[in-house]
């Protein structure tokens, strides 16, 4: 790409790089939080995993396809889609691993078990939501979403009681 060429980008193309480091750092977070808690684990977490990871390596297209076409509603509901697989697998690997303490240890709290749930669940209604009002006004659908990350990286700060040690 030529100077010329970036110098004619949207500002939502030149804030692609950012959202998409955002999401995967909140991604990694996440998935770093989680794997905290295992004391072991099988063949089934790892291809959730693997169906996991594959939905991550999607977030650079779909944040750069919302990037060079906000105003494009297909744009905006592949990227919510990307964010509702993402934190969907995220769940389906969390509840798999404590349901009845499969693979994380029988003292972990209540607590630190339901603080990811709750948090997921959040997730995948906002993101679920942001497919639809892609429909409706793409912009507005990459606004809730880009706020909604944003917001999601500074709320664990304010729960450290749940920091694995």
């Amino acid at each position: 790409m030529t100077r010329h060429n970036l110098s004619h980008k949207t500002p939502s193309a030149k804030a692609s790089p950012k959202i998409s480091f955002i999401v995967l750092a909140r991604a990694w977070e996440l998935h770093r939080y989680i794997f905290s808690y295992l004391v072991r684990h099988d063949h089934i977490l790892i291809y959730l995993n693997m169906a996991y990871l594959m939905a991550i390596i999607f977030v650079p297209f779909s944040t750069s396809l919302v990037g060079e076409h906000p105003k494009f509603e297909i744009s905006a509901a592949i990227y919510a889609a990307n964010m509702v697989a993402i934190a969907g697998l995220k769940f389906i690997m969390w509840r798999y691993a404590t349901h009845e303490r499969r693979l994380v240890s029988d003292e972990l709290s209540s607590i630190v078990v339901d603080w990811p749930n709750k948090r997921l669940v959040l997730s995948i209604v906002v993101f679920g939501v942001a497919i639809l009002l892609a429909l409706i006004h793409p912009q507005a659908t990459i606004l809730l979403l880009f706020s909604y990350q944003s917001i999601m990286v500074i709320v664990p700060l304010f729960h450290r009681s749940l920091q694995p040690e």
